[in-house]
């Protein structure tokens, strides 16, 4: 299997650790599905990770949060804070998601273990699509692509510094973006300009600032 972030490379020194998977079948599943998003990150561009220390990981699709989720010693908690696809699709349901937890802070919260986990990387791989840049080469990135530890890297340090988008000089405000808003990363450099795919000229914009940038550099 690739290695390509921090997680797997974390997640394979702890299975290292662990004795025979059958003794310890939850734990490694748990590990496994990390690093099944950490290659996800890598491999989809629309696909990014935000690690909380202590807590959890977020995980975005399209500039969106989709489920949030926290390990604990017997189950992962699977969050999700508004209604989207991912809720609709596991509320159909009727074998998995059955242990619900009740909470105010979300939409929806389910104790899940192993059998959720496989629903969960069937449905990534279904719906998560990547887009095909090249129609020659299905395997080939944009040259704009941002590998996804930068767009990891920028998007914890956009959470960390309080959610805030810089805006478009003479055309949109600096604003906080709310939870339920889509979005999206920017060159700071324009990629036609000369600027690099690194996390110094990387930086996140709300979806609609994105769109005023792209207009006035046209």
């Amino acid at each position: 299997m690739s290695t390509y972030g921090l997680i797997c490379k974390t997640t394979d020194f702890v299975k290292r650790l662990l004795p025979k998977k059958d003794d310890n079948a939850y734990i490694h599943t748990i590990l496994d599905f990390l690093q099944y998003l950490d290659q996800s990150q890598e491999k989809n561009p629309l696909v990014t990770l935000s690690v909380h220390a202590g807590d959890g990981i977020w995980v975005y699709y399209q500039g969106g949060r989709q489920f949030f989720i926290k390990p604990t010693q017997r189950y992962l908690k699977f969050h999700i804070f508004s209604s989207n696809a991912i809720s609709s699709a596991i509320e159909k349901q009727k074998t998995l998601f059955t242990n619900e937890s009740r909470v105010e802070y979300a939409y929806k919260v389910w104790n899940i273990t192993s059998p959720e986990v496989e629903w969960l990387i069937n449905y990534m791989d279904e719906h998560f699509k990547i887009p095909k840049f090249d129609k020659a080469k299905e395997d080939a990135f944009h040259p704009r692509y941002i590998p996804g530890a930068v767009r990891q890297a920028v998007l914890e340090e956009f959470e960390k510094t309080g959610k805030i988008c810089n805006g478009v000089a003479g055309l949109s405000k600096k604003h906080k973006v709310e939870q339920n808003t889509l979005i999206e990363f920017d060159h700071i450099i324009p990629h036609s300009h000369g600027g690099s795919n690194s996390y110094d000229n990387v930086q996140i914009l709300c979806k609609e600032c994105n769109r005023i940038k792209s207009a006035k550099a046209v």
